[in-house]
C-alpha cells in the first residue's frame, strides 16, 4: 500500500472513530434532556401508540417457532449474507423477553462462528489468509500474538461492521483450539450483542433511558474500537 495511501487509511480511522464516540456523547446529551420537564411532553401522546404496537407483538410470542427461526437465521448467515447479525438480535429482542432473548443470541452467534471456523479449518483463511500472508507484519502479529494472545481475536470482534466470517475461517486456519476460539470470540461480541438486544427490547419507547444507553455504549465501543485498530496500523506500518 502507498505511503498516501496509509495516512488516508490512519486519518479516515481516526476521523470515523472520534465521529462514534461525538454520537455517543450527543445521545447522551439527548439522554440528560428528558429529565428537563416539558420538553418531551408532545412524546406521551405519540407513545401511547407504540405501546399499542408493543402488546401485540408481544402478544404473538410462538417462542419455539420463532427460536428455531431465528437460530436458522444464524446459521444461513454463515452462507448467505441474508442479514446483518445486529437486525437479528434485535429482532430477538423485540419479540423474545430480554432473558430469553440473550442466551438464544448467544447461541446464535456461537453456531454462526463455529461453522465459518470450521469452513476456515476444513478448506483454509480464503481472501483475508492470503491478504495477511503477503502482510509480512500481519501474519507475524496473527501467528506469534493472535494464536496464543486472545486480545487481538477479543479486540476483532469489538470492532463495528468488521467481517466477522473472514476473522473467524482466519483462526479456523491457524487451528486455533475451538473452545478458546468461541469463548474469546463470544466475550468481545457480547457488549454489542446485549446492546442490540435490549435496543430491541425497548424499540417501541426510542426515548427512554433503557433505549438510548445501549445505544450510547455500541457508539461508543464501537468508536474505541476503530481508535485501537488505527493504532494497531500504524504499529504495523512501523514494523515494516
Amino acid at each position: 500500500m502507498k505511503k498516501d495511501h496509509k495516512k488516508t487509511l490512519n486519518l479516515l480511522l481516526g476521523l470515523l472513530g472520534s465521529l462514534l464516540i461525538l454520537l455517543a456523547c450527543a445521545c447522551f446529551a439527548l439522554l440528560l434532556s428528558l429529565r428537563v420537564p416539558g420538553l418531551w411532553g408532545w412524546y406521551y401522546a405519540v407513545q401511547q401508540h407504540l405501546l399499542q404496537m408493543e402488546h401485540f407483538v408481544r402478544g404473538l410470542r410462538p417462542h419455539l417457532l420463532f427460536v428455531t427461526a431465528v437460530l436458522l437465521l444464524f446459521a444461513l448467515r454463515s452462507v448467505l449474507p441474508l442479514l446483518s447479525v445486529s437486525a437479528i438480535c434485535l429482532m430477538s429482542g423485540v419479540v423474545l423477553p430480554v432473558y430469553a432473548a440473550i442466551p438464544v443470541n448467544l447461541l446464535g452467534v456461537g453456531l454462526m462462528m463455529s461453522l465459518h471456523y470450521a469452513r476456515g479449518k476444513r478448506s483454509g483463511g480464503g481472501r483475508a489468509w492470503r491478504f495477511f500472508v503477503r502482510n509480512v507484519p500481519v501474519r507475524d502479529l496473527l501467528e506469534k500474538e493472535g494464536a496464543r494472545n486472545p486480545w487481538l481475536l477479543f479486540a476483532l470482534r469489538a470492532l463495528p461492521r468488521f467481517p466477522q466470517g473472514s476473522v473467524s475461517r482466519v483462526y479456523g486456519a491457524m487451528q486455533l483450539p475451538w473452545r478458546k476460539y468461541l469463548l474469546v470470540s463470544l466475550a468481545g461480541f457480547a457488549p454489542k450483542l446485549i446492546s442490540y438486544t435490549f435496543i430491541g427490547q425497548n424499540v417501541f419507547d426510542p426515548l427512554s433511558a433503557s433505549f438510548l444507553t445501549p445505544i450510547i455504549l455500541v457508539l461508543l465501543l464501537s468508536g474505541l474500537s476503530l481508535l485501537f485498530l488505527n493504532t494497531i496500523w500504524s504499529w504495523i506500518d512501523k514494523q515494516k
